[in-house]
């Protein structure tokens, strides 16, 4: 009795450390950067950005911000299934096609139907959460509930339920290996 509870407790120990492992990779790969400042404007660090508005412009400093070339710019937030994520400088005005281009499309994990855009303010409607069906778009062409994006806004891209599952099935696998393993 007394190994089969040691075994128990070395059981839990281990999916608690696989959970929490499992759980800092989520989180490392929800805040990764964009890039390099080579490319297309994902300058993650500022180290382009002069943070004087351009002329003849009255934007408050924390919401847009110029580069060295007088190009208005703003931050965005990027989660989930993309191609990058993280923070991105992209210009004032940027959709969310050209936000996809910018982090390199969703991943093969992404749940298409459900996009989500967080405004960090609500719009002059008091709306601020935006669903984004991007398969809709693919399959159809129809952008309607595209929508431009604002400084500070959030877009996140759930995985679907089969990637998740996938995940959950190899976790599944590792621990029953470890069982078996303990008690031979």
């Amino acid at each position: 009795m007394k190994i089969f509870l040691r075994k128990l407790v070395v059981f839990f120990m281990l999916v608690s450390g696989i959970s929490t492992s499992m759980l800092s990779a989520t989180a490392y790969a929800a805040t990764r950067g964009g890039g390099s400042p080579e490319q297309a404007l994902a300058v993650p660090d500022g180290s382009s950005v002069s943070g004087q508005p351009a002329p003849g412009y009255t934007l408050s400093e924390k919401s847009y911000f110029t580069d060295n070339y007088g190009n208005v710019l703003m931050y965005i937030n990027v989660w989930g299934a993309f191609g990058k994520t993280g923070r991105f400088a992209v210009p004032q005005d940027t959709d969310i096609t050209t936000m996809l281009s910018i982090v390199g499309g969703p991943n093969d994990k992404a749940s298409l139907k459900k996009m989500i855009v967080y405004r960090h303010e609500p719009d002059e409607f008091g709306k601020q959460l935006y669903v984004i069906n991007l398969d809709k778009m693919l399959k159809d062409g129809d952008t309607t509930d595209f929508i431009e994006l604002r400084p500070n806004d959030t877009i996140i891209m759930p995985s679907k339920s089969t990637a998740n599952l996938a995940s959950l099935i190899g976790t599944a696998s590792s621990i029953g290996s470890l069982i078996y393993i303990l008690s031979h």
